[in-house]
């Protein structure tokens, strides 16, 4: 099974958190994506308020479950927390995606448990494509990131371009899939 989570405070829900929570889903093929809206926040509107926000901005999308994980097991603080509480969850054979946005990246929480993120995880990385102004601090955080962890971000990696390329095509037979993501579980095969 493939789970994807997508925790933020939420406040409120934007736009362009549905439509990147939509992209996230299909493009990595999750059976389930659970929106999580956090119990920290910087603004003054009240946990029950965003969680009801989320719930009507995600209403009727197929697959997308708006949760109060953060409410009820207030111990997962963070996406390392919630990323462990679903693969326990779902077990062993499942495969656990986290949405972060920019803020999420660079933020000093992912900084300071990234090893923990990685290896609970499959963390996944979307921006607005005219947020130019972060493009420097982006880079640097990735190359950060990707010197610590490079083998998890090597197979993110191809798997993204492939994904990439199998979004351009209807011809899946004439796509190249690199030899270690071609027995990987990850891929879903015809």
């Amino acid at each position: 099974m493939r789970i994807g989570f997508f925790s933020d405070p939420f406040s409120p829900p934007h736009v362009g958190q549905t439509v990147a929570a939509a992209a996230f889903m299909e493009q990595m093929w999750l059976d389930t994506l659970y929106v999580v809206p956090t119990l920290k926040d910087e603004s003054a509107v009240p946990y029950a308020d965003r969680l009801a926000l989320c719930r009507r901005a995600f209403e009727g999308r197929e697959g997308i479950v708006v949760s109060d994980l953060a409410l009820r097991y207030p111990m997962l603080a963070g996406n390392v927390g919630v990323a462990r509480h679903l693969s326990d969850l779902f077990g062993g054979d499942s495969r656990i995606f986290c949405l972060l946005g920019t803020d999420t990246l660079l933020s000093s929480e992912t900084a300071t448990c990234a090893g923990a993120l990685f290896s609970a995880c499959y963390p996944c990385y979307y921006r607005n494509d005219t947020d130019t102004a972060l493009d420097d601090k982006i880079v640097q955080k990735i190359a950060e990131y990707y010197e610590k962890f490079h083998k998890n971000f090597d197979f993110a990696t191809k798997l993204f371009k492939y994904i990439s390329e199998l979004n351009k095509t209807d011809d899946y037979s004439k796509l190249d899939i690199p030899p270690d993501l071609n027995d990987s579980e990850l891929i879903i095969k015809e």
